[in-house]
């Protein structure tokens, strides 16, 4: 039988482990603004929303939770690279 809450969990450790970096770069680099913050506020928001669509099995939230959460890893990576 497949789980959906184990098979979406599994995923989830490449990305923080690319936004815990973005955000540290960003802090530690003394770039950390309102566009770093809202980044990983996305970020964090759209992963939660993500994981209980994922758990009720609804594809179409899920893919957008999941496109939001990428769009808050973005801000924060344009943010060091000084585009924002």
């Amino acid at each position: 039988m497949d789980y959906p809450c184990r098979k979406g969990t599994c995923q989830y450790g490449g990305e923080y482990g690319r936004v815990y970096g973005l955000v540290l770069v960003a802090h530690v680099g003394g770039m950390a603004n309102e566009t770093t913050a809202l980044g990983a506020m996305l970020f964090f928001w759209a992963k939660l929303v993500h994981a209980i669509v994922h758990s009720l099995g609804i594809p179409w939230i899920r893919t957008l939770a999941f496109f939001v959460a990428w769009i808050g890893m973005v801000m924060i990576f344009l943010r060091i690279i000084g585009w924002m």
